[in-house]
């Protein structure tokens, strides 16, 4: 048994099976740990405001607060835009300039907010958010995911909203199982709040199906991670890592599964998948 968990579909390729890449990828942040009491310090209106002095991009990024510390945050304040992960030219670039950010962050601290700033851990490598997809047996789509619509074959249980991180200009968009959004242009502007349905229902969870890393054309082999089949809108809430630890569990019980019954992996019941799962403990 085959399981691609490359996150960039590479054995997929390799294959020459079936798969597509959107014009528009949500782009990979350097995250970093940083030392240094934030309280009283807009970090974000630091930044629109003398970011272009040190060569920040002014897009949109967050920060917050690490459980068990007072002086240590974790950071996600940049993007690396165009950046393509399945090229090795395209990632070095991107691990150079997003350790780039991070030294420009620090630089304009200990410039404008005075303190004891320091570098504490930097990330192994970028964050990846999406690159190639895999043609699978099931397109997920924004619109059956937050309507609570729950498929036969569901095998992930989840609430994250939709998380749009924009590669064409300095925003990002979230969408949510009661029909609103919010879509922030970059860090210096508050986000415009409105619904982005007409209907009021509210569903309190979405469900995704195992047919969206199963594909037919070898019978030993499944996907596993942020290459599933989905559209812009689901993929934006599937591809974070509690939905994806649920993927890729249900990945290895599905090939478990085949080996166990001596068939394909697009044989084996979803209902015996699904039966696995809870067993195990999964919330479906």
């Amino acid at each position: 048994m085959l399981i691609d968990a490359t996150g960039d579909a590479d054995l997929a390729h390799f294959l020459g099976l079936p798969e597509y890449t959107r014009a528009y990828l949500q782009p990979p942040s350097a995250c970093f740990r940083l030392r240094g009491d934030l309280a009283g310090v807009d970090l974000n209106r630091l930044i629109a405001e003398h970011g272009d002095e040190v060569g920040l991009p002014q897009d949109w990024g967050w920060y917050g607060a690490i459980p068990g510390y007072t002086d240590i945050t974790f950071h996600a304040d940049t993007h690396l835009r165009g950046t393509d992960a399945t090229s090795g030219r395209s990632l070095s670039d991107a691990e150079t300039e997003g350790r780039r950010h991070m030294d420009a962050i620090l630089t304009l601290l200990k410039k404008y907010a005075p303190g004891d700033w320091r570098l504490m851990q930097a990330c192994a490598a970028v964050g990846i958010r999406e690159s190639r997809h895999i043609r699978a047996r099931h397109t997920v789509t924004q619109d059956e995911l937050l309507s609570g619509i729950v498929p036969p074959d569901a095998v992930v249980r989840g609430t994250y909203p939709v998380d749009v991180h924009h590669d064409h200009d300095a925003g990002i968009t979230f969408r949510y199982l009661d029909g609103t959004q919010n879509v922030v242009a970059d860090r210096a502007h508050p986000g415009v709040v409105s619904r982005w349905r007409e209907s009021t229902d509210s569903p309190t969870s979405y469900a995704a199906p195992l047919g969206a890393i199963v594909q037919e054309t070898y019978g030993n082999f499944i996907c596993a991670g942020r290459m599933l089949d989905a559209d812009e809108g689901a993929y934006g809430a599937l591809r974070v890592m509690v939905n994806l630890n649920q993927y890729g569990e249900a990945a290895g019980v599905a090939a478990a599964l085949a080996l166990s019954e001596d068939c394909a992996i697009g044989q084996v019941s979803a209902e015996r998948v699904r039966g696995s799962l809870k067993n195990g403990g999964s919330a479906l």
